[in-house]
């Protein structure tokens, strides 16, 4: 059985400060890709509201790009990957290589033990090494937790049906 408390215990040392909400008339980045898939139990319009929260954090200055990835240390590529979606503030900096590992690992499940075992940090428990092959539903288990849909605290900027930007958080 996942231990989701554990989890979300050791994803807190990513934590950034919350930056200001953007204002009203603020316009958010539009996404210009495919639609994304439900990650961890979360839609992927959640996917896409946090994604623009935090890229227009970016551009207002509030949060620092990452600059290094969390696993290999690498500077190239790197974004915030988010297993919370309901906590847009507490991401992990992940080159595109493990991003693409992280996301990849319920196509090879042998080659996510691999990548867990080559990340490993001895002496430490961390994300990666609880995160199995399968899907989790982390928004169910916030949701079960606190008796409301786990993604009502991630201000909601009014998007159209393309997850366009329009404006910022609606009430």
């Amino acid at each position: 059985m996942f231990d989701f408390t554990r989890y979300v215990t050791l994803l807190e040392i990513f934590r950034q400060a919350t930056p200001p909400q953007p204002p009203p008339d603020a316009r958010l980045a539009k996404w210009a890709w495919p639609p994304l898939r439900p990650y961890n139990g979360f839609s992927g319009e959640v996917r896409v509201r946090v994604w623009q929260l935090q890229l227009g954090a970016y551009d207002a200055g509030a949060l620092a790009r990452p600059t290094s990835c969390a696993l290999c240390a690498s500077g190239s590529h790197v974004v915030f990957h988010s297993e919370n979606y309901a906590d847009p503030w507490c991401s992990i900096p992940l080159c595109y290589g493990c991003h693409m590992s992280v996301h990849g690992r319920f196509r090879c499940p042998g080659a996510w033990g691999r990548f867990q075992a080559r990340h490993h940090q001895r002496g430490a428990e961390q994300w990666l090494d609880l995160l199995p092959a399968t899907p989790i539903d982390l928004a169910g288990w916030l949701t079960s937790r606190s008796g409301r849909a786990a993604v009502e605290q991630v201000p909601r900027p009014v998007v159209d049906a393309q997850f366009g930007a329009v404006s910022g958080p609606s009430s």
